[in-house]
């Protein structure tokens, strides 16, 4: 793990019923809200993957983990 963590990634694997919740739910709204504002101020770049879509699928956690520019990983 680096020493500073700016720069690096952090993947937010949300399935096509997460996606639908944000745009209806509050509770979500500020959670994915305050995870970019966040990230922001950290340097951090959240990339979010659907893990329903096959095609944009993020595979197995293992491989994203492998990854030396992923610091972290959600799932919702």
């Amino acid at each position: 793990m680096p020493a500073s963590i700016a720069g690096c990634k952090v993947i937010l694997a949300a399935s096509g019923a997460a996606m639908i919740d944000y745009g209806r739910n509050q509770f979500t709204f500020h959670v994915l809200e305050g995870l970019n504002a966040r990230s922001q101020l950290l340097g951090i770049q959240i990339v979010t993957q659907s893990i329903a879509d096959p095609p944009h699928d993020i595979g197995a956690p293992e491989e994203v983990l492998g990854d030396d520019d992923v610091v972290g990983f959600f799932c919702f």
